[in-house]
């Protein structure tokens, strides 16, 4: 995983969200017919995603002077908001990791008011 993301991280540290990532990508392997090479490289993505969002998030812009940084990404963009999500969700072709915690809906459609 460190391959992908640079990260200061300790090894056990990147393998407390190698758990997570594993967790979420065991879901996939349920609902999914995706190979166990391809799963292996959708929990590597999705663990530096899920790094890159918390602990280690990547900086946009800088700043010397007065201290600034701006970061890359934004909250509640889900797996858009980083590269290492993208790739991740690009990975997935069955398309069941974006869905992972959205709600479903009915829709009903009425003919007629009167």
């Amino acid at each position: 995983m460190k391959e992908i993301l640079d990260t200061s991280l300790t090894d056990a540290q990147v393998d407390n969200f190698i758990t997570i990532a594993s967790a979420m990508v065991d879901d996939l392997d349920t609902n999914t017919t995706l190979t166990d090479a391809r799963l292996i490289l959708i929990e590597q993505w999705l663990t530096a995603h899920i790094i890159a969002s918390t602990r280690e998030r990547m900086g946009k812009s800088e700043k010397l002077g007065d201290a600034q940084i701006t970061y890359l990404g934004e909250f509640g963009k889900g797996l858009d908001s980083t590269p290492y999500g993208q790739m991740a969700a690009q990975l997935d072709t069955s398309g069941t990791l974006r869905a992972l915690g959205k709600k479903k809906i009915t829709l009903k459609a009425i003919t007629s008011f009167e």
